[in-house]
C-alpha cells in the first residue's frame, strides 16, 4: 500500500545577505532545495534567518526572519527553529547545492533506524575512506568533519525534545559544530552519515578578515587559563574568534585529551554506553 502522507521537512539557512553574490548564492540553494524532492511526498518550510538588517531580498517560497539579537551561529539557528512546523529540522548553511533526492534517503534511514535521530548528508571528505556505497546506505558515528558536517544536519524533532536547547547559544560560531558532536555523546543519540544523500558545500564565499598576531597574550595579561595545547595551534591562537569558540568548548567540555580518553572508554566497555552513564562521563570536566 503506498503512503499518500506529506512529510513537511522545516529548512533553517543562516545568511548574511549584504552582497548580490550572497543574496545569488542563496537563491541557488533554495532553488536547488524545492526541486530535490517530490513536493507531493516532501514539503520544505524554508525558514532563512537574516542577519543583515537592511536586506529586503524575497525568495520564493521562504519565510525570512530578521532577529533583533545580536549574531550567533546556534542562537540563529534556535531562533529559526520557533518557527518549524515539521517532524524534521534541517539546520544548513547558505552556500548549499541540494541534490535530487538528498532527503528521501535520509527519510529511509530515518524509517528504517527508531534510534537514529540525527543525520548527515555525504561529502567529500568521505571520499578518503574505502567504503563501497553500493553496499552501505549509512555509518553511525561522532567523529566531526566525517560523520557529522556542520553545513548540513538533519534531526528528527523529538531530539529536541530530548536536548533542550539542541545548540548550545553559548557558540557564537567556532566549535558549535564540536559542541554539537560532544553532546550528541553526552546524550547517547545516534547520528548517521548518509552515503546516498548528497548536499554540495560551496564554502568560499563568505570570508572574514582577521587580523594576525598572538592573542594568547591577551589571556595571560587577563588571568584567563587555557590548556597548555593552545600554543601550538597556530591557526587559532593568531584568530581572536576562533580562540574565544575553542575557549568555550574547553570551559565547557574539558580538554581534547581528557575527551579522547572518555571516548576509548565506550570503545572499550561497549556496555556502558546508555544515556545515564554517559551524561555523567560527559559531565565531568577534566583540564587536559
Amino acid at each position: 500500500m503506498m503512503d499518500n502522507t506529506i512529510t513537511v521537512v522545516d529548512v533553517i539557512i543562516l545568511s548574511k545577505t549584504n552582497t548580490q553574490e550572497i543574496f545569488e548564492m542563496n537563491s541557488n540553494a533554495i532553488n536547488s532545495l524545492l526541486v530535490s524532492e517530490n513536493e507531493q511526498r516532501f514539503k520544505f518550510n524554508i525558514i532563512l534567518v537574516e542577519s543583515c538588517k537592511t536586506a529586503d531580498y524575497v525568495y520564493p517560497k521562504t519565510k525570512v526572519i530578521k532577529p533583533e539579537e545580536p549574531f550567533g551561529y546556534n542562537r540563529y539557528m534556535m531562533i529559526g527553529y520557533k518557527y518549524a512546523v515539521g517532524d524534521f529540522i534541517a539546520f544548513c548553511n547558505n552556500d548549499l547545492i541540494f541534490e535530487k533526492g538528498w532527503f528521501s534517503e535520509m527519510y529511509k534511514i530515518f524509517n528504517q533506524n527508531k534510534s537514529v535521530l540525527s543525520c548527515c548528508p555525504y561529502h567529500q571528505m568521505l571520499a578518503m575512506r574505502s567504503i563501497n556505497t553500493n553496499e552501505v546506505s549509512f555509518e553511525l558515528g561522532y567523529i566531526f568533519d566525517y560523520h557529522i558536517i556542520g553545513h548540513c544536519i538533519v534531526v528528527k524533532k523529538e531530539l529536541m525534545g530530548i536536548i533542550n536547547p539542541l545548540l548550545d547559544s553559548t557558540f557564537d560560531f567556532y566549535c558549535a559544530n564540536l559542541d554539537y558532536c560532544f553532546t550528541l555523546r553526552k546524550y547517547n543519540i545516534k547520528h548517521a552519515v548518509v552515503f546516498k544523500s548528497k548536499v554540495n558545500h560551496i564554502g568560499g564565499v563568505s570570508t572574514v578578515k582577521v587580523e594576525r598576531k598572538n592573542y594568547l597574550f591577551e589571556l595571560d595579561k587577563s588571568g584567563i587559563k587555557y590548556p597548555k595545547y593552545f600554543k601550538t595551534r597556530i591557526d587559532t591562537i593568531h584568530n581572536k574568534i576562533a580562540l574565544d569558540g575553542h575557549l568555550k568548548f574547553w570551559q565547557k567540555w574539558g580538554g581534547m585529551y581528557s575527551l579522547a580518553a572518555k571516548k576509548y572508554i565506550l570503545q572499550i566497555f561497549p556496555f556502558l554506553q546508555f544515556r545515564f552513564f554517559t551524561k555523567i562521563l560527559y559531565s565531568i570536566k577534566l583540564p587536559f
